[in-house]
């Protein structure tokens, strides 16, 4: 009887101890995958591009210059200054930011001209100034006055199109629908890019002389959110 009171307590020693150790493994998976959850952040792969915002120019027309207040500097310190004429034409002109400012004067040319659509489609450009050109050069001062005397557009331009479109050249899926270059509603063109459709090369990111492609990676490591996340960085679909 005795052996038999023992064997029993041994198996109820057992039992007791697995029990416990099942309870205290269960509520560590549980508290670790709380823990887990509360910080997951998106999954996106390292070489998703994506469009920097967008820089705003604070313009000052006094005297025979106007002075321009850029937000930012690009990773080339220079940038398009355009305006529109009344046909709804692009004119562009490439210049330096020093201090965040850039300064148009009274005899600065346009260095491009963009041939735009009524319905704001992309339809050529022309080069308006080169080396040894003799045909009669655009006053680009003039153009901007205009612009703002009348109510026509202009603007800073990251985007160094129509100068620079390897970004696009480069894209190894050939459909144009892809990357685009588009007319946006203030005026200024830039890159579209399909990023769901992306091959994900990152080819048009090393490409893109005024680092305003850039991976989506950075700015999900800066802010540690993606699109489509909340302030948390949690996607709809991972609440």
């Amino acid at each position: 009887m005795e052996v038999f009171k023992k064997a029993a307590n041994k198996i109820l020693s057992l039992f007791q101890s697995t029990a416990f150790n099942v309870v205290v493994l269960f509520l560590l998976t549980i508290s670790i995958t709380i823990i887990s959850y509360g910080r997951v952040k998106p999954e996106i792969p390292a070489t998703y591009p994506e469009i920097i915002p967008h820089l705003k120019g604070e313009f000052r027309f006094a005297g025979d210059q106007v002075s321009i207040r850029v937000s930012d500097t690009l990773l080339s310190r220079r940038m398009l200054v355009f305006a529109y004429d009344e046909e709804g034409n692009q004119f562009l002109i490439a210049k330096p930011i020093y201090e965040k400012t850039i300064t148009i004067t009274k005899d600065d040319e346009a260095d491009f001209k963009v041939f735009i659509s009524a319905g704001g489609n992309i339809e050529g450009h022309e080069v308006l100034k080169g080396e040894g050109d003799s045909q009669p050069q655009t006053n680009f001062y003039r153009l901007l006055l205009d612009a703002q005397e009348k109510g026509y557009k202009y603007g800073v331009q990251e985007c160094f199109y129509p100068m620079e479109q390897r970004c696009a050249d480069v894209c190894p899926v050939k459909d144009t629908s892809l990357f685009t270059f588009h007319v946006f509603e203030d005026g200024r063109i830039g890159p579209t890019i399909e990023t769901w459709r992306c091959p994900r090369s990152g080819i048009c990111i090393h490409y893109c002389p005024q680092g305003i492609i850039r991976n989506v990676a950075e700015r999900i490591i800066k802010e540690g959110k993606g699109p489509g996340a909340d302030e948390d960085g949690v996607f709809e679909e991972q609440r």
